[in-house]
């Protein structure tokens, strides 16, 4: 991705090898993590690492996508969102009976102001 959108003035790729981001725009931020850890280990994770961050934020995401499938909670005004997958079923996901989730890719729309306006599903 980096190397495609390299021309790009507003597209920025964070290729960094850490395995949490975490990103503010305007009264929101959004955390991304593989997902594989306790729900209340994210929403806590999120809340010391981007401290800061935290603090000033009105609205507050993680983004995880480990069950490949949607799954949404809330908790102490943290949203934790399992995301869908476009990935094929791999051997392990169907051995163990993981399968018949609906592929897709999922898109936000952010307001800077206003947090989520809208969800595009495609």
């Amino acid at each position: 991705l980096e190397c495609y959108f390299r021309n790009e003035p507003n597209v920025v790729i964070d290729a960094s090898h850490s395995p949490r981001k975490y990103r503010q725009f305007g009264r929101n931020l959004v955390g991304w993590i593989h997902g594989d850890m306790r729900k209340s280990n994210m929403k806590s994770i999120l809340q010391k690492e981007a401290r800061q961050q935290f603090g000033i934020s009105d609205y507050v995401e993680i983004h995880a996508g480990n069950i490949h499938h949607q799954d949404v909670t809330e908790e102490d005004g943290v949203i934790i969102r399992y995301l869908s997958s476009m990935a094929p079923t791999d051997e392990w996901s169907y051995d163990n009976g993981y399968v018949g989730s609906i592929k897709c890719v999922t898109c936000f729309v952010w307001g800077m102001e206003r947090g989520l306006l809208e969800i595009w599903y495609s």
